[in-house]
């Protein structure tokens, strides 16, 4: 349901998050045997939250519809 959904969403955010702040430091890039992994931990992050996004508006909608019924 969308507390499941919220909860991964908070993971998947800092997760996004750690390695956006990673990213940015110019120092990575020297290292780009260090960045790769940070950059694919990055991306998986931004593909699970978009699908999480997804499921939880589904479910939000899901029970506005259920709210609407009553």
């Amino acid at each position: 349901g969308p507390k499941v959904a919220e909860a991964g969403m908070s993971k998947e955010e800092r997760e996004e998050k750690g390695a956006t702040a990673a990213l940015a430091d110019p120092a990575l890039y020297q290292d780009f045997a260090r960045a790769k992994p940070i950059m694919d931990r990055q991306r998986t992050a931004k593909d699970e939250l978009a699908g999480l996004y997804a499921a939880w508006e589904a479910a939000q909608e899901q029970l506005g519809a259920i709210a609407e019924d009553a």
